[in-house]
Order: structure tokens, then C-alpha cells, then sequence
């Protein structure tokens, strides 16, 4: 029976205790019956001994084959997302033993807690969570460590769900002790949306603690095609001022064939039209990195990370009943760093051994604090009790958060009245009281937000340095900063390192300038170098070049259709209707058929074009037959080297056509293991097809016919087409509207459009360009002459540039693959953040039908 195969079985009493048994209890009318399962896709990295196995067959064989080039040639090893288990409540064969000898019980008794709600499940739920944390630390992340330590290695990369307290509990227990055994602390950032400052804060404070100057984060996966160079910066910055300094990009492959363009792009390789930017981008973080790896960050708050409350009440079968702690801890981080609050947070576990009270001041690593703040939680462990009393007894700085106070010592109920009466900062006047403890201050204007501006402030040989950043695309105007015991303050350029001078004034503290950020500008204020202040004012607003709207284009492009709709054959003979790749694809994997097939891609042209490729990726074949005729694949590429280019302009004709692709089709029973095994992520994303079935391209001298009227605005620069698949080959205009490509003959394309105006020029005019709309770089020139290229900002002044008379401005914008190669069906017309499943559907196909599938097409603006 089912019941043969439990772990344990208890039985429920009227107020939900239980109780185990191995036999029916008279009078009982519920039980808890819980099952133990595996996963044979991972380990018990919980486990000393299975690590010590693991290290042996990757780390030691690394060593023996790489020889004198272990720790030289190859510094180190890139560990990503290593976990305890977080698809299921994590558990271990040797837990029991484990329990009892920490806790001097079984752990069958606690067991329970972790599924149901009782009086006392508080404790084992606590205690249950500490071991699963401990026994992680020590067996994963404190002894490939101490392996690397000891053989000359280092180790980076980034544990996983570092966000919240609900992903730590899913994956380590608490993420801060971890960051202690990497060389190089890493963290992840996933989307293209604007997170909490909680996990770089998080990642940022241990690395100051310790000493650790190099902090990296892989950044930049699952943002869609679209995302822009802007708004990478965006995200990227949120982490420099949380303590980041090296960026990791995700990714870089060497080709995007088959499944690959679907690897939580966007990818910043040349698979990326506008990647030979990037340096310019790069360039940017490689100076803001080094600066902000300069001297010591200037922190004087401590913040005691609640951490330890979420092993209270966390039970994964009901995740949300630490969302209130979640909650609080994240407006906690948005009250602190969008006030410009300099703090940390505090580990307790690291706080345990690495803290101590000096008077007035608490010491954590390498770090002190004037201030302590006690957020919203639970418990504290003994320790940190011990060390706050200590604190308040010398006269220490105090506050709390939402008057939340913990009533509990190492999850035990304790007395813990001697924190009553703080000041509470979710007041104005704890707020103010804390606020006034910093010798940097910024005022932001009234149109920012919380959410908005960033600053981290460096102490160094050469003084002070005082990033700002602004995260929004709105211009700030006037953002008041005041510096106590400062001379003086210089305007670093971050790209190109200059140093201008600011409007402000020496006062009785120090002193006090204004600064303007433009829509996601950021600067590095010095005290080392500072040129005489500009006259301590509002900065006036600056006429901008009014553009005309006649706009030339220089060369009509080459236009691109995807097509990914197809016909699907067994015998090369009878065709099915056409359908979306996604399901053809799906379905032949539930059907695990291995054979021939043919594909065939119809598509109707109005207007044959003069030139006219299909552009195919390497599906098993070499030769592809349009309307009737056999074609031998081309051997030039585009978009990836893999991806051939075939002329058809000979063989096309007005009305249907038709482009068929034989293959033969297998994948290896591996495959069908890894999709329907019930296997974790881990293998899912190391997964290689055989076969790989994808769409193909249209490419030439074309247009689509678009019916303007049915582009529907879902969201922000994104549109439905309400027309179904329909898309008509035909002539191109000479025009072409630059404002929206899109409705315009163009909904598929992708790349560099360039196209210019004449502008009539007398001294005095304004000379300031601002490049609104959407895209992702462009590069201007002025009769003939670089000007200028927007990257960062929307900005450009062609003061330098302009002459006395006619001018002709050139504008050469760049877009990334989003409308080419999606998403183009999922309800949601342009998502934040993407994953292979939202571009192929995988496993949501029943038959023709798929409830997430979206027939007419999304394209962004």
C-alpha cells in the first residue's frame, strides 16, 4: 500500500497536534502521512561525505589534468545556482541522526511543523531550517572552499533566489554566511524589470565586512530582445550601488542555432545588432567597478537581516506565510537606500564570531557602525541579544522598524522587553534621527521617487568619492548634496573620467552643491580634484533642436519576415494545414517519432522583389525544394554563422509559395528522460536535441502588407497585429516612417535603419538633440562628421558640430532581434522576463491545442 511507503504517519487531534503511530487511533479523524522521495538529477549537498565525492570527481581531476596551469592559466571555478533542493522540502538520509545529536530528538517529531500548523511547530520548524542551513554551509560551500584555500584556487559564481526569505528558504537557508567562502561573491539578477536592493545590499555588505574588493554579479539573462543599453544600465547600477563591482553578462554564445536563441537572451555577443557598442558599455562599468572597489565603503548603519524570523513559519506548502516578514524586509531596503541611507545588513550567523561592541559603536569584519537597526522579525539569535545589550548599555544607537520586535531567542519564546522604547524609523522623527546621523545627504526633487536614485559613498587615500545614480528615465533637476567636513567637490565623468565643476557653496558644515541627472545619468563626485564651484543655482532649462519631419532614408533596407507556421508531412506526399512550429515541434516530441519528415513554409507574395533569400538553420538537410524545385543551400550566413542563406528571387511567384525542408527526425531516448522524467532544472537546461525543428526567414527587398489600424497597444511600445498570420510580400516605398517602422511595411525588422534631415542653423539656436522613441543605440553625425552616439543617455549636443547655414544630420538607430525572433505568441505582448518555454511552449501543447498560445503576432515598437 501507499501507507508501505511513508516516512512517518500521525495522527491529528482536535487542536491539530500530532502524534505518530503506526496503527489507527480510535476517535481520530485526520492523519499526516509523509512520503520521502529522490531525485537522481542531484545530490544530498547537505552530506560532507557525498561533496568530498563530488570534489574528488571534478575539482581533483581538474587539478591532475591541468597541471601547472591549476590556479595559474585557469584561476578558478564559476559554481552556479548550487542549492539544497528547491522543488521540494529538502531532507537528508542522515537527518535524523543529524537531530539527534544537535537537538537530542528525532527528527520524525519535527517533521510535522513543517506541513502543519500547532502550538510549539514554531521551534521545530526553526530548528529543522537551521540544520538544513548548517549542514548546506558546512558540507558545500565551507569545504570547497577550504579545497580551493588549500590548493591554490578560487572560487566564484552565485548560489540561487538570493531576493527574498522565501527564495533563500527554497535554496540555502540563508544566503549572506555563503558569500563568506567565495573568492569572488557573486549573486544573480534576472528580467529586465527594476528589483529590490535587497540581494546586491546583501552580496555588497558581506563584501565589505570581509575585505572582499572584487563583487560580481551575472546580470543581464531572461531581458527579452528589446532591453536596451539603458536599461541594462539601469539594472546594473541598482547592484554598483548595492556593493557590485564586476559584471558577469549573460550570455555570450558562439551561436544561437536551434534552442540557443531561446537561452534567456537577450545575448550580448554579435548575435546582438548593436554589440559593437558594447564596448563603449563595457568600458563604462569597468571604470565605475574600479572606482567603487576604491577604499572602504562609508556605512555607519547596521541592519540585523531577519533571516533567521523566516525559519519560524516557513513551510513551502504554504509559502506565502512569510510574506509579511518578505514584505517588510523589502520596504525596510526601499526606505534605506532610496532615502540614500548608507547601511548594511548583518548577518547573524557572521555577527556570531566577527562582531563585538567599542563604546558607542558596534565592529562586524571590517566594518563599524554608530547605528543598529532592529527590522522587522521574530527572533534573534542568543548572540546578537548578547551584543545589543551590551550595545544599549553603553548608550548605543538604536532603532526599530513598524515597532515589529522580536519575542523570541533562537526561535524560543524570551523576554526581550530591554528593545521597547527605540526610535522607530516608519516615523518621521526615528527617520530624521537616523537620516541626520550621515555626513552625506541627498535631496531628491519632487518628481523622484524611492525607487529612483542610488548613492554609495567610498572613503580613500584621495578622499571621498560619491556615486549617484539615476535609475529612472525622468531628468532630475537640482538634487541637493550636502558633505560635512568637505573643502570641496569635482564631477567625474564615468565613461570618460573627466572632471568638471558643479554648482555649490562652501557652508558651515562642509559643503552643499546641485546637480542635475538626466533620464539614467550617473556621476562620481571627488573631493581630490575639484575645480571652483559654478554659482550655487537651479540650473535654467536648455532649448532643444526642433527636428523637421521630412526625414530621407538613405538606403531602403533589407526587409524580414519569420516564418513560423508550416506544413507538416510523414511520406513528402500529403501535407497537414499549416501550423505553428512551437506545436509541430512539441507534438513530435510526445510522440517521440523518429523517421523522415518534410516541412514545408508557405508564404504569399503580392509584388515579387527584385532580391529574395530564405535563410534556414542546419535542420539535417542540404538541399530545399520552392515550388517544385530543388535548391542547393546557400554557403553565405546570417544572423549566426549556422543559419544559411539561399537565393529564391528565381523561383518565387506571385500568390502561394512554398519552401520544403526534408529531415530526418530521431532524438535519443535521453532526450524523452530529461522532458518527461520528472528530472530537475539542472539537466533540463544542459539538455541537447538531436533534432532541432525551427522557423526560417524571409530576407530582401520587400515589404510586408500591414494594415496599420489593426496594431493594437497591449502595453508600453508594444502591439498586437489583430490580422492572424497574414503577411503579404510587397513593393517598398521610397519612405519609410522612422517614428514607426513597425506599422509601417517593417514589423519584423530588426538591425540598423539610417536616415536623415536637413537642418537650418544660426548662431544662438539651440544646439541640444533629444532622441526620444524606442531603441537601442544611435549614432549621429552632422554633415558627414560623427557627432555624437546615444547609448546611456537620450542627449546629444552638436554645439561642436553645427555650421552657420543648411546642415544635414544623419541618424543610423539600431534594434535588437525582438520583432524577428520573439516572443511573438504569448498572451503577455512583451514580457520582462523570458525563458526558453516562452518562445517554444515546451510540454503545452495537447494536440492542436495550447491555452497559452496567442495566434496573432506581438511586435514592439
Amino acid at each position: 500500500t501507499e501507507l508501505d511507503k511513508s516516512l512517518a504517519v500521525y495522527a491529528l487531534d482536535e487542536n491539530g497536534v500530532p502524534t505518530q503511530t503506526d496503527s489507527t487511533v480510535e476517535g481520530c479523524a485526520k492523519y499526516l502521512t509523509i512520503y520521502k522521495g529522490t531525485d537522481d538529477s542531484y545530490v544530498d549537498t547537505m552530506r560532507a561525505d557525498v561533496i568530498a565525492k563530488f570534489i574528488e570527481a571534478t575539482h581533483v581531476d581538474y587539478k591532475k589534468r591541468l597541471g601547472s596551469d591549476f590556479g595559474g592559466a585557469m584561476p578558478g571555478f564559476f559554481t552556479d545556482e548550487p542549492q539544497y533542493y528547491r522543488w521540494k522540502t529538502p531532507f537528508s538520509n542522515h537527518m535524523d541522526m543529524w537531530f539527534k545529536e544537535e537537538y537530542g530528538y528525532s527528527v520524525l517529531e519535527a517533521l510535522p511543523a513543517l506541513f502543519c500548523d500547532y502550538k510549539g511547530a514554531e521551534k521545530y520548524r526553526y530548528d529543522y531550517h537551521k540544520m538544513t542551513y548548517t549542514k548546506f554551509t558546512s558540507a558545500f560551500s565551507k569545504q570547497i572552499y577550504d579545497w580551493a584555500e588549500a590548493n591554490g584556487i578560487q572560487i566564484t559564481g552565485h548560489f540561487i533566489e538570493e531576493q527574498s526569505l522565501r527564495g533563500q528558504m527554497l535554496c540555502c537557508g540563508d544566503i549572506m554566511p555563503q558569500y563568506q567562502y567565495e573568492h569572488i561573491p557573486g549573486m544573480d539578477y534576472l528580467g529586465r524589470g527594476l528589483q529590490t536592493d535587497v540581494a546586491p545590499k546583501q552580496l555588497g555588505s558581506v563584501c565589505a565586512q570581509t575585505g572582499r574588493k572584487k563583487v560580481l554579479s551575472e546580470m543581464f539573462a531572461c531581458c527579452g530582445w528589446d532591453v536596451t543599453p539603458r536599461e541594462l544600465k539601469h539594472i546594473a547600477e541598482l547592484q554598483y550601488a548595492g556593493g557590485v563591482t564586476v559584471m558577469c553578462q549573460h550570455l555570450y554564445p558562439y551561436s544561437i542555432r536551434g534552442q540557443r536563441k531561446r537561452d534567456y537572451p537577450a545575448h550580448y555577443s554579435e548575435h546582438n545588432p548593436w554589440q559593437s557598442d558594447m564596448k563603449q558599455f563595457d568600458r563604462y562599468f569597468n571604470h565605475l567597478g574600479y572606482m567603487l572597489g576604491m577604499g572602504e565603503e562609508y556605512a555607519n548603519t547596521l541592519v540585523i537581516h531577519p533571516m533567521h524570523s523566516a525559519w519560524l513559519t516557513y513551510q513551502r506548502v504554504n509559502a506565502n506565510n512569510i510574506a509579511a516578514l518578505d514584505n517588510d524586509l523589502t520596504s525596510l531596503a526601499y526606505l534605506l537606500s532610496g532615502s540614500r541611507i548608507p547601511y548594511h545588513y548583518g548577518s547573524e550567523a557572521m555577527m556570531a564570531t566577527m562582531s563585538a561592541v567599542n563604546g558607542k559603536t558596534v565592529t562586524l569584519g571590517n566594518c563599524t557602525y554608530d547605528n543598529v537597526v532592529i527590522p522587522a522579525c521574530d527572533t534573534l539569535d542568543s548572540t546578537t541579544v548578547e551584543l545589543l545589550k551590551k550595545f544599549a548599555e553603553n548608550g548605543g544607537s538604536i532603532f526599530t522598524y513598524k515597532h515589529h520586535l522580536p519575542t523570541r531567542i533562537d526561535g524560543a519564546p524570551a523576554d526581550l522587553s530591554f528593545l521597547n522604547g527605540y526610535p522607530d524609523i516608519s516615523e518621521a522623527e526615528g527617520f530624521n534621527a537616523l537620516r541626520n546621523t550621515s555626513d552625506v545627504k541627498v535631496t531628491i526633487p519632487t518628481n523622484a521617487t524611492e525607487k529612483d536614485v542610488r548613492m554609495m559613498v567610498r572613503n580613500t587615500e584621495y578622499g571621498r568619492l560619491i556615486y549617484l545614480t539615476n535609475l529612472s528615465e525622468k531628468d532630475l533637476r537640482s538634487i541637493s548634496v550636502s558633505v560635512n567636513n568637505c573643502k570641496g567637490l569635482g564631477k567625474i565623468d564615468i565613461e570618460t573620467l573627466e572632471v568638471s565643476p558643479v554648482a555649490g557653496r562652501i557652508t558651515e558644515n562642509g559643503a552643499e552643491i546641485l546637480l542635475d541627472l538626466t533620464g539614467s545619468e550617473a556621476v562620481v563626485l571627488t573631493e581630490y580634484e575639484y575645480p571652483k564651484f559654478l554659482p550655487y543655482r537651479a540650473s535654467e532649462d536648455r532649448e532643444l533642436i526642433k527636428l523637421p519631419t521630412n526625414f530621407k532614408i538613405d538606403s531602403m533596407p533589407e526587409n524580414m519576415l519569420t516564418l513560423d507556421k508550416a506544413c507538416l508531412s510523414y511520406d513528402g506526399v500529403s501535407f497537414t494545414e499549416p501550423r505553428p512550429i512551437e506545436r509541430i515541434r512539441d507534438n513530435l516530441l510526445r510522440e517521440r517519432y523518429s523517421g523522415d519528415i518534410w516541412v514545408a513554409y508557405p508564404f504569399t507574395v503580392k509584388d515579387i522583389p527584385e532580391t529574395l533569400s530564405i535563410v534556414t538553420e542546419p535542420m539535417g538537410t542540404d538541399t530545399v525544394n520552392v515550388n517544385g524545385k530543388m535548391v542547393e543551400i546557400g554557403t553565405e550566413s546570417k544572423i549566426d554563422p549556422a543559419f544559411r542563406v539561399t537565393d529564391i528571387a528565381p523561383y518565387v511567384k506571385e500568390g502561394q509559395n512554398t519552401v520544403i525542408v526534408k529531415m530526418n527526425y530521431f532524438q535519443r531516448d535521453y532526450v524523452y528522460h530529461v522532458l518527461y522524467g520528472g528530472i530537475s532544472e539542472t539537466l533540463r537546461n544542459c539538455l541537447v536535441f538531436d533534432t532541432e525543428l525551427e522557423n526560417a526567414y524571409l530576407i530582401g527587398s520587400f515589404a510586408l502588407e500591414t494594415l496599420p489600424e489593426k496594431f493594437v497597444e497591449e502595453k508600453t511600445n508594444a502591439f498586437r497585429y489583430n490580422r492572424g498570420g497574414s503577411f503579404a510580400l510587397v513593393s517598398q516605398k521610397d519612405t519609410i516612417d522612422v517614428t514607426n517602422i513597425v506599422k509601417d511595411g517593417y514589423p519584423f525588422y530588426c538591425g540598423k535603419l539610417t536616415f536623415s534631415c536637413t537642418l537650418d542653423y544660426k548662431t544662438g539656436d539651440p544646439t541640444m538633440l533629444h532622441l526620444t522613441g524606442r531603441y537601442a543605440t544611435a549614432h549621429i553625425s552632422v554633415n558627414g562628421k560623427e557627432a555624437g552616439t546615444v547609448l546611456f543617455s537620450e542627449y546629444v549636443d552638436l554645439a561642436d558640430h553645427l555650421t552657420e547655414g543648411e546642415n544635414t544630420v544623419t541618424f543610423t538607430i539600431c534594434n535588437a532581434y525582438r520583432n524577428l525572433l520573439g516572443p511573438h505568441h504569448r498572451k503577455d505582448a512583451e514580457p520582462f522576463g523570458v525563458g526558453p518555454t516562452t518562445f517554444s511552449f515546451e510540454k503545452e501543447w495537447n494536440g492542436e491545442k495550447c491555452d497559452g498560445y496567442v495566434p496573432n503576432y506581438a511586435f514592439v515598437r
